[in-house]
């Protein structure tokens, strides 16, 4: 089975690292300094090429070894040594002496080649550890890449089934990113949550037909006798489908699958092998099987407990990755420890220890569904052992996703056969008290959401209202925001920015500024800074350098903190405190935006130039682009610049 899960975590892995180190301001390094990252690869070669070395020896002694049994841990290799690359060399800084920061999908694809390189060398090594050592002249040979490259072949066309929507979903989003959009995805993020569901919910009906056409299934004939007899079982228990499938896989495998969400856009697979080792009969058990997945909506309910996993993880993991980068000082970035040690544990957790009991529990009800469906549970029973011998499954043997092929022929005897009907209410019972946990849990979350970016939404909102010159319109929602949320960061740092678009600049809010130098903690400190830094490209578009002055002080006394916690004397803004700042990764250069604005105020096009040559990496951060191309035409113009008067 090819590895998707640890894929898909390295591509959020990429994804996260690819912002931590392409957007912090660092020095254009050697490139040589990054590629030794690559070298990783050797690693899965060099312990497969050990163990069959190990192997040689023990068979020419007499004392039999099979490495094969080592082919399981050693396919877990590419996720840590991925982690290794991006932790230890610090490999997505590469980006940066390339010039790749910005490029559409391509940066990500080059943070992501260390891993797709283990990925691809481990899957060859893997299955050549699979394969008996051969007999030659010169000793014990084991397989070559030519003899396991169809496998890995197969294996890497199943991985590209969720890399392709992910990289599509990514080009996507890159492009928006450009564009105004994406300024009311980033303010109004109740917005951007329905346009994400809308998306998802587009990538679960185009999912199936893409992967119809990538796998290269084929329908089945429409006068062919087993189509016949599927439509007519369909129309019997009423099941509805796209198509039937069969699949042509490179390798054999005796597998069924039902391959969608919604009966218009779902499809129902069997492999090649399949059909030709089972009769018309037994293939018609096996598809009841499936038909009992969609009729009790199984991918439903696993898309909505998932989701909910999600909505509960992403918040608490949110406040534990701020927590974790108070405690270590700033030696880690928030989002990095939010994935490292909270997100990747949870969900390997979630993926072994919740997803695994729902799925079996879902097998088995298919299997309920199916043997209820044919009115045969004995002949249905026996098409499931006879599926398991074909397949070579042990009997005993429990599945990540299904129980034992004996303990299920057991339950449906018993419940069938022998009328044990209490047995399956008990089973059905927990299963619907199941269902409606996850309902209901699936509410709570959307309501929690919904909840949740209201109140940035309305901050958002005020800070559009802003950026359009209308500070009517934000002070009424920044009310609103009051009322809702005082302390909210962002909030209070949007009343700061328009307080300084007012005729006076006192008001009520300085003092609560003044006390957030103090008592906010760092993680709410970064949350008004970047505000602050926002509202400061909003002033240079509005052509209000002393706005952007202003906020820039702002900025700079809550990016300070005591450095004696028992010290007396309160900081202010006006003698801010001696202090560490609280952005070890320098991310945000003050210095840099306060003489920016001040070249700008007044009216130096020629030093402005000189700065913006230097191509400065703060100015290419989304929160400053439009701020850079508002300098950039302003410098580049033979009109000075506007008196105060105008500016008002």
């Amino acid at each position: 089975m090819a590895p998707i899960f640890s894929t898909v975590v390295a591509v959020l892995a990429a994804l996260l690292f690819e912002e931590w180190y392409a957007e912090s301001a660092l020095p254009a390094g050697d490139v040589l300094t990054q590629l030794p990252a690559l070298a990783l690869c050797l690693v899965p070669i060099g312990i497969v090429e050990g163990l069959f070395r190990y192997t040689r020896h023990r068979f020419r002694v007499g004392r039999p070894f099979e490495p094969r049994r080592h082919a399981r841990w050693i396919a877990q290799l590419p996720l840590p040594l991925y982690l290794v690359a991006l932790l230890a060399f610090r490999w997505p800084e590469i980006l940066v002496p390339l010039g790749l920061e910005a490029v559409v999908v391509f940066d990500v694809v080059v943070v992501l080649l260390p891993f797709l390189l283990l990925l691809v060398v481990t899957l060859v090594q893997v299955e050549r550890l699979k394969r008996p050592l051969r007999v030659t002249a010169s000793g014990f040979v084991p397989a070559t890449m030519r003899v396991v490259r169809a496998t890995v072949l197969d294996q890497l066309r199943q991985l590209a089934l969720p890399l392709a929507p992910m990289f599509v979903l990514l080009a996507l989003f890159d492009v928006v990113q450009d564009t105004r959009l994406d300024t009311w995805f980033d303010y109004v993020p109740l917005l951007s949550a329905i346009a994400i569901l809308l998306l998802f919910c587009a990538l679960l009906a185009v999912f199936p037909m893409f992967a119809k056409w990538a796998l290269g299934m084929q329908p089945m004939q429409a006068d062919s006798p087993l189509r016949r007899q599927l439509e007519a079982f369909a129309a019997k228990i009423g099941f509805r489908c796209r198509d039937y499938l069969y699949w042509r896989t490179r390798r054999p495998q005796l597998n069924a699958a039902l391959l969608g969400v919604w009966p218009r856009f779902r499809y129902v697979i069997f492999t090649e092998e399949l059909l030709r080792r089972l009769t018309l009969e037994e293939i018609g058990h096996v598809f009841a099987h499936e038909a009992g997945h969609g009729t009790r909506h199984h991918a439903t309910f696993s898309i909505l407990y998932t989701g909910v996993f999600v909505a509960v993880l992403l918040p608490v993991s949110s406040a534990l990755g701020a927590a974790i980068e108070s405690a270590s000082g700033g030696a880690y970035d928030a989002a990095v420890a939010a994935m490292l040690f909270v997100q990747l544990p949870a969900f390997l957790v979630f993926w072994r220890v919740c997803v695994g009991p729902l799925s079996r529990r879902f097998e088995l009800e298919a299997d309920v569904e199916g043997a209820r469906a044919t009115g045969d549970a004995r002949r249905f029973v026996d098409t499931l052992e006879k599926v398991g011998r074909v397949a070579h499954i042990e009997r005993a043997s429990h599945g990540k996703r299904h129980f034992s092929i004996e303990g299920r022929a057991g339950f449906l005897s018993r419940v069938f056969e022998h009328g044990d009907r209490a047995a399956l209410d008990e089973f059905e019972t927990r299963l619907s008290k199941t269902r409606k946990w996850i309902v209901a849990s699936a509410i709570a979350a959307l309501l929690g959401i919904l909840t949740w970016t209201a109140l940035d939404s309305v901050t958002g909102m005020s800070a559009l209202a802003l950026e359009r010159g209308d500070v009517a319109r934000a002070r009424r929602l920044l009310d609103l925001a009051r009322w809702w949320s005082a302390d909210q960061p962002r909030a209070v740092a949007l009343r700061v920015e328009s307080s300084r678009y007012a005729d006076s600049i006192a008001t009520t809010d300085s003092p609560r500024i003044e006390d957030a130098a103090t008592t906010w903690i760092e993680s709410e400190s970064r949350a008004a800074i970047a505000e602050l830094r926002a509202g400061w490209s909003r002033a240079i578009v509005n052509r209000r350098p002393d706005v952007a002055i202003a906020l820039v002080d702002v900025a700079e006394t809550l990016n300070v903190r005591p450095a004696d916690t028992h010290d007396d004397a309160e900081p202010t803004l006006a003698a801010p405190p001696a202090s560490r700042t609280l952005d070890a990764d320098a991310k945000l250069d003050l210095r840099d935006m306060h003489e920016v604005a001040e070249l700008y105020a007044k009216g130096d096009k020629a030093a402005l130039r000189a700065f913006l040559s230097t191509a400065p990496r703060w100015l290419r951060r989304p929160d400053t682009r439009a701020a850079a191309a508002a300098l950039a035409t302003w410098s580049q113009a033979d009109h000075k610049m506007m008196s105060e008067n105008d500016l008002h």
